[in-house]
């Protein structure tokens, strides 16, 4: 396997492109588990309306699992975003359409958003009595059973030269709130671009889904302990401090 070039490193992964392939190599903090996840994840959303890139296959190369897949041709809507400011209001209402058209998919045996996120925050909540508050806020939130990705951002959409977007990581796909899901989209702009463009998200959101905002923000501390389980370093101070936040 000939990798023609490096498409994006980051943390814990490295993106490939090999012709008309895509290797996502994972680094060790991934296990075989992890990484056998996220790829089925994907495959099992092939067959909904949304575009995703094809999965061809999971292997080992030069000690790294990793997952090979359809390259797709294009830009992210993150680049277009930055190029072109003054459609930022168009691409957020593109966003929130995708997310909203992938809630209404079927796809069954996905992992539940409760149980996902109960793990991630037993390890970012340690005091008992903040977990037993945290464990029942979200016994209390849960009971919808959409598909949700889990991190959507303006650098996970590919938008092709003819203009189809294809969502890319699954990793933390999952059945369960829509409105959790917008909690981390709105957490992930306002961490990554900047608190107006999250704000102009989240109204674009509620007025299209016709949700109050008050219910997406009850989701953001208890996404945000999810998140800062696997938080890198330059994340962790973000979402620690909503984690803890007294008004919760």
């Amino acid at each position: 396997m000939k990798f023609d070039r490096v498409i994006a490193i980051r943390n814990t992964k490295t993106i490939y492109r090999d012709g008309n392939q895509c290797i996502k190599c994972f680094h060790d903090a991934y296990s075989k588990g992890d990484v056998l996840s996220e790829a089925l994840n994907q495959s099992r959303m092939e067959s909904t309306e949304l575009h995703v890139p094809e999965v061809f296959e999971v292997s080992k190369i030069n000690g790294k699992w990793s997952i090979i897949m359809e390259f797709i041709h294009g830009k992210t809507m993150e680049q277009h975003m930055a190029k072109n400011p003054e459609r930022i209001q168009r691409y957020l209402e593109q966003f929130v359409d995708l997310q909203i058209l992938m809630g209404k998919q079927t796809v069954s045996m996905l992992p539940l958003q409760n149980t996902l996120m109960m793990k991630n925050i037993a390890k970012s909540v340690t005091d008992p009595a903040i977990f037993a508050s945290y464990k029942a806020k979200l016994d209390a939130l849960s009971g919808d059973m959409h598909v949700c990705h889990g991190l959507l951002e303006p650098s996970n959409i590919i938008i092709t030269d003819d203009g189809v977007p294809y969502l890319l990581d699954w990793m933390d796909a999952s059945a369960g709130s829509i409105a959790a899901d917008a909690a981390a989209s709105f957490l992930s702009l306002q961490l990554r671009y900047h608190q107006e463009i999250a704000e102009q998200y989240l109204h674009t959101f509620c007025q299209k889904i016709k949700m109050e905002t008050a219910h997406v923000r009850e989701w953001i501390p208890l996404v945000a302990a999810s998140r800062l389980a696997t938080a890198n370093f330059d994340e962790r101070e973000y979402y620690q401090a909503l984690t803890f936040d007294t008004d919760f």
